[in-house]
């Protein structure tokens, strides 16, 4: 099954359900409502067969029309995000920055 899992940020809660459903045989895409721009927002809606909602508020930011794929899985406020591995960051920084991104 396609499945979206969205969280506000796209950093902790819903990359960890994708994870946990990719293990499942799921395809599963992790993102934050916050952190997607409109249009891809509605290509990730289109492409998915269920939607997770992992924080009530992010209902807000989906059009009616997706709410038949729509469950909210409500897990409270995001107290597990840790930051990103130092090393892993400056490695992608200098293909960021060689790459004008």
């Amino acid at each position: 099954m396609k499945i979206l899992c969205m969280g506000r940020q796209g950093n902790s809660r819903s990359v960890t359900l994708a994870y946990l459903l990719k293990g499942k045989g799921h395809d599963a895409i992790a993102c934050g409502m916050r952190r997607v721009g409109r249009d891809t927002r509605k290509m990730l809606l289109d492409w998915a067969d269920l939607i997770i909602l992992l924080h009530q508020k992010c209902q807000e930011g989906i059009p009616q029309d997706y709410w038949h794929k729509l469950k909210i899985w409500p897990v409270g406020r995001d107290v597990y995000f840790q930051e990103p591995n130092k090393a892993l960051v400056e490695l992608l920084e200098i293909h960021i920055k060689r790459e004008g991104l």
